[in-house]
């Protein structure tokens, strides 16, 4: 723990012991798993570090067959690779050690795994320098190749093609072939997990590059479909597949028949992974679309939002289907127009959510804000609108620091101050009472500009205009 000497003195009495009994192994294994977890407790102080990856270096060649003492080493100078920074000389150095022991011990899976980690963070570090980034990915490629069945190396060259791939920009002829290499290795090792994930990874981003070429669109959606198919049980498959067919239900425009069709794969999708929250996430956003798209068509709008109200009632903890459905609630509230009965009942519906659950500000803010525009519809309604101004005081004052309810509660007030200010007659004395409210909201929170610029503008309101 922290007890730094009690460690250290353990530690000497380790070294004491391996001097002692030099040729014993079990105990020199002691040593050297004592000595990397100072190297790693030693953290910024990089004396001792130093010190301690030095003594591991030591231990290593004083015993060269030793593979527990060599995997210890091996940790320590990737771990010494990965805090150097900036500091490239160092950095340099270090993976140059890792690809000597790797080149003295090519049988040592151990060695070879920490080289290919630091090969890959090297190449993910090269960023613009793309020379060194190709020459890092060419050793990881060469490593793969001549260790085939090195699971650890192969992971370490999937996560760097795709990364390229991703790097590759505008560069389509390189994207595609290093988007074919993914394919290639996935083929090649079909079991492989780690492998799998940065394809499908690949394939989606493809899938969104590909902007208007539909043809390839549909071609690479195509591929996430197989994949998925092919290894249903893969989540980090699965994953990429919704967010495929959602961005197609997206871009599919006045083409209903195909949005209505990508719409259904996302729902027999998420029926037939109940517990998958990604798929469920796509779904909700789909269906909270399709809500948003029916427009006037009134009883398909009505039947996708109880689409999302059931969603969200079979997974209440699932805070991306409850906040779709906040959001829908508040946007058929906003649609319902005269239908007075309708948009108290769905205002209702956003209450009960918002007590249901008070922590969710995603569904706070469309509360606040259907309370609002209540508010301001309530016209002549004197005390319906003094009614849900005060539940807009309520909803502030028990979340202080809420800026977008907040922010309804001072436009509530900004209003009400005006429409008691231009009454017939002029009702003076509840307007100042609103204006000292809006004033006091605005120096409690000096930091909200929201408030800030109400209040500018009813007091820009209220001033007499200039005699000129």
């Amino acid at each position: 723990g922290t007890d730094t000497q009690r460690a250290n003195a353990l530690l000497q009495e380790l070294r004491t012991l391996a001097s002692d009994w030099p040729q014993d192994t079990a105990v020199r294994e002691q040593l050297a798993k004592g000595l990397f977890n100072a190297f790693n407790d030693a953290d910024s102080d990089t004396q001792r570090a130093n010190a301690l990856l030095q003594e591991l270096r030591t231990l290593a060649s004083d015993w060269p067959q030793d593979t527990a003492v060599r995997e210890r080493l091996a940790k320590g100078l990737f771990n010494a690779f990965a805090r150097a920074g900036t500091d490239t000389q160092r950095a340099n150095a270090l993976l140059q050690e890792l690809r000597t022991l790797a080149s003295d011990w090519p049988q040592d899976t151990a060695v070879r795994e920490r080289l290919a980690k630091g090969l890959l963070n090297a190449f993910n570090d090269a960023d613009s320098d793309t020379q060194r980034a190709n020459a890092l990915l060419q050793e990881l490629r060469t490593l793969a190749s001549d260790w085939p069945q090195d699971t650890a190396v192969r992971e370490q060259l999937a996560k760097g093609l795709f990364n390229a791939f991703a790097r590759a920009g505008t560069d389509t002829q390189r994207a595609n072939a290093l988007l074919q290499e993914l394919r290639t290795l996935a083929s090649d090792w079909p079991q492989d997990t780690a492998v799998r994930e940065p394809l499908a990874k690949g394939l989606f981003n493809a899938f969104a590059r590909a902007g208007t070429d539909t043809q390839r669109a549909n071609a690479l959606l195509q591929e996430l479909r197989t994949l998925a198919s092919d290894w249903p049980q893969d989540t980090a498959v699965r994953e990429p597949l919704a967010k495929g067919l959602f961005n197609a239900f997206a871009r599919a425009g006045t083409d209903t028949q195909r949005a209505d069709a990508l719409l259904q794969e996302l729902r027999t999708l998420a029926s037939d992974w109940p517990q998958d929250t990604a798929v469920r996430e796509q779904l909700a956003k789909g269906l909270f679309n399709a809500f948003n798209d029916a427009d006037s068509d009134t009883q398909r709008a009505n039947a996708l939002l109880q689409e999302l109200r059931t969603l969200a009632s079979d997974w209440p903890q699932d805070t991306a289907v409850r906040e779709r459905l906040a959001k829908g609630l508040f946007n058929a509230f906003a649609r319902a127009g005269t239908d007075t009965q309708r948009a108290n009942a769905l205002l209702q519906e956003l209450r009960t959510l918002a007590s249901d659950c008070p922590q969710d500000t995603a569904v706070r803010e469309p509360l606040a804000k259907g309370l609002f525009n209540a508010f301001a519809r309530a016209g002549t309604d004197t005390q319906r609108a003094n009614a849900l101004l005060q539940e807009l005081r309520t909803l502030a004052s028990d979340w202080p620091q809420d800026t977008a309810v907040r922010e309804r509660l001072a436009k509530g007030l900004g209003i009400a101050v005006l429409q008691a200010a231009s009454a017939t007659p002029r009702r003076d004395e509840e307007a100042n009472t609103r204006l000292e409210e809006l004033t006091d909201l605005a120096r409690t929170h000096p930091e909200d500009q929201g408030v800030a610029q109400v209040l500018a503008v009813v007091l820009d309101r209220l001033s007499p205009p200039d005699q000129g």
